[in-house]
């Protein structure tokens, strides 16, 4: 009986220090965010992370809300920061611990609405928060050098290393991945080093979605064909391999200024270099008349094509194209020699054929 009340007596010991960590770990993971706003805002805001949802009323443009972040997933490290009659948000990544935030109320008219969204001018006490704004420092520190791939990568790696368990080097990496600026071997081998447990579900997703279109457009693979509409609204597929052309796919949209550009100096080597070299047009716009107004205004003579659903047509999807301009390069046989390339450097190699 002695060795049964003994043996019960450890069972009871181990649930109560079970429950005291678990008590613990959600102590550990309180956050409470202590705000303010460097102008005049007196209303209703509103929060959102995660699965959870809270609201405030601003008074003497001060406002507090409390929380408990899960221990197992880090989706709710990301606060989406609202106004009354929301315009936009403002994003501020948590952490335990006090939160200091500042923001500012800015707002735009539309068609005789008024809407507000929050401007975040300063976060303290967020280690996640912290390391972003020092990420997004040295990101517009460095970005106009050649080797901006190279040099934020290795950037990436060492602040990885202090800080494992932070969802934002996923958040860093991913967003430039799929920006196409590192090396094209290196977001493969840099996500195996990754603690994807530690990433935003949706980060993990993307990515895994970026590593599969980067190999998609890896050099010497064949182009993909898709059937899209020409402007005679009919259905085709658009490029046919074997013209004896070097072909430069290249999507853009009328409402893109940086396209506008680089279609000036691409409509010169078109002209020069006609002989060897094609150019195909593939637009992300959603209404098609502006498309139609856009190859009229800036006068391309080449094949134009319109996506569907934009954004989230199935050609986007395959080969991982969130920004405009974007192009892919292809020999005569249609097989991949570069992606993204300048106007610059496709000189040089159509000059040469």
């Amino acid at each position: 009986m002695k060795h049964l009340y003994s043996f019960g007596l450890i069972i009871v010991l181990v649930v109560f220090l079970s429950n005291c960590s678990e008590k613990q770990k959600a102590i550990d993971n309180t956050f409470e965010v202590a705000g303010e706003f460097v102008n005049d805002y007196n209303d209703s805001i509103y929060i959102d992370y995660g699965n959870h949802s809270d609201s405030m009323v601003v008074r003497d443009g001060k406002f507090s809300f409390k929380g408990v972040l899960n221990a197992d997933n880090n989706n709710d490290r990301e606060a989406f920061i609202s106004l009354k009659n929301n315009g936009g948000y403002g994003v501020v990544f948590l952490d335990k611990g006090t939160i200091n935030l500042k923001l500012e109320q800015l707002s735009t008219e539309f068609e005789g609405d008024v809407f507000n969204w929050a401007k975040v001018v300063s976060v303290t006490g967020s280690r996640n928060h912290a390391i972003w704004d020092s990420l997004v420092t040295f990101r517009n520190a460095h970005y106009k050098e050649d080797n901006f791939g190279e040099i934020l990568l290795n950037r990436l790696k060492t602040v990885a290393d202090t800080a494992p368990s932070s969802p934002i080097i996923g958040r860093m990496f991913y967003l430039n991945a799929n920006n196409h600026i590192f090396p094209k071997d290196s977001v493969a081998n840099f996500k195996r080093l990754l603690d994807t447990t530690a990433m935003f579900a949706d980060d993990v997703a993307n990515l895994n979605a970026i590593v599969d279109a980067a190999r998609r457009l890896e050099k010497g693979v064949a182009l993909k064909l898709f059937t899209l509409e020409n402007v005679e609204g009919k259905s085709e597929g658009f490029y046919k391999p074997n013209t004896g052309k070097y072909t430069l796919i290249d999507f853009w949209a009328s409402w893109c200024a940086p396209c506008y550009e680089r279609n000036k100096d691409l409509k010169k080597l078109y002209t020069t270099y006609g002989d060897v070299f094609n150019v195909i047009g593939i637009s992300l716009d959603d209404e098609k008349q502006e498309w139609l107004e856009g190859i009229a205004e800036q006068e391309l003579k080449w094949n134009n094509y319109m996506v569907a659903n934009d954004w989230d047509a199935e050609i986007c999807a395959y080969y991982g194209i969130i920004s405009i301009p974007f192009n892919i390069l292809v020999d005569s046989q249609g097989k991949i020699i570069e992606v993204n390339i300048t106007n610059e450097a496709l000189e040089k190699i159509v000059s040469s054929l």
